[in-house]
């Protein structure tokens, strides 16, 4: 069984449709803001790397930095996945 998106509402036997907006631009640009907040949040890790000297907690900001940048990714690379299907 396949899913797909459709742009008109069916009610049956009735005959009543009416065309369902798709906001694909609009679920683009939130996707494109929730990449630039995933590098922020990245980029703001690895700046505490950068600066903190206690080694415990650079290493620990590193590696936050690097399980939010592929988690961010993998949940990105989704959403435009079924976007594009």
């Amino acid at each position: 069984m396949s899913c797909r998106v459709t742009t008109e509402l069916n009610f049956g036997g009735s005959g009543y449709r009416v065309p369902m907006p798709y906001f694909k631009d609009e679920l683009e640009y939130c996707i494109d803001a929730y990449e630039a907040g995933i590098r922020a949040a990245t980029d703001a890790h690895m700046t505490v790397a950068r600066v903190i000297e206690l080694e415990p907690v650079r290493s620990f900001a590193a590696t936050w930095a690097d399980l939010t940048r592929d988690i961010g990714a993998t949940q990105i690379s989704s959403a435009r996945w079924m976007l594009e299907a």
